[in-house]
């Protein structure tokens, strides 16, 4: 039902937050943990249980163009977004801290990288996480997005062929980058953007292919 919801409607956020509450707990979301946690860095941000304050992003505009917190926060200005996005879930283990974890930083993703926030720039992100993380949702959201395709013949009024471009290139960057889970991105707001990206082996964001 809530995948039916889903893909009449790729904007019901709400939807997502369901679907990912029913897939705590099995078998494949365990597995997404242990190959998170395979990463040292990964697991030392995990057994911490590594938080920081929700971003003022009316600060973190103040800092200077270029730098992370501020392109962060244009990014967030610009699509019309809240940092408070996500519905809250009590932190018991570590599958409910990375899920908190991912949600908090999910949009600092999308500005690292360089992906759009339409579905296909996405579907591109979610690709990414599934390289990286193993993500669970990744091929949920892959499903919706394909039978959006087969009713609508588009999404959002992308061909198929910019989806595939999306989702592709997503798989290869994640293979290739390193781990963004392990980032403590809070404590570098004011770092150059160019600076995380060259060390975390970005040669050029997407945005700036794409463009």
């Amino acid at each position: 039902l809530h995948f039916v919801k889903l893909a009449r409607d790729p904007n019901a956020l709400e939807q997502v937050f369901v679907i990912t509450d029913g897939l705590r707990g099995t078998a494949r979301m365990k597995a997404m943990i242990a190959a998170i946690k395979k990463d040292a860095q990964n697991a030392a941000l995990i057994n911490e249980r590594y938080q920081a304050p929700m971003a003022d992003l009316d600060e973190l505009h103040k800092l200077p163009a270029g730098s992370l917190g501020h392109e962060f926060a244009r990014h967030m200005k610009a699509n019309n977004l809240s940092v408070a996005f996500y519905p809250n879930v009590d932190i018991v283990d570590d599958i409910t801290y990375v899920e908190m974890r991912a949600r908090a930083t999910h949009d600092i993703w999308h500005v690292v990288t360089g992906f759009g926030v339409d579905v296909p720039g996405e579907l591109g992100l979610q690709s990414f996480m599934l390289a990286q993380n193993l993500s669970v949702l990744a091929p949920v959201l892959f499903a919706v997005g394909f039978v959006r395709y087969a009713i609508m013949g588009e999404v959002q009024g992308q061909p198929l062929s910019r989806i595939m471009d999306e989702i592709s290139y997503g798989w290869q960057l994640g293979q290739k980058m390193r781990p963004l889970f392990a980032q403590r991105w809070e404590t570098g707001w004011a770092r150059p953007l160019a600076d995380w990206r060259s060390e975390l082996g970005l040669e050029v964001a997407h945005s700036q292919i794409a463009a």
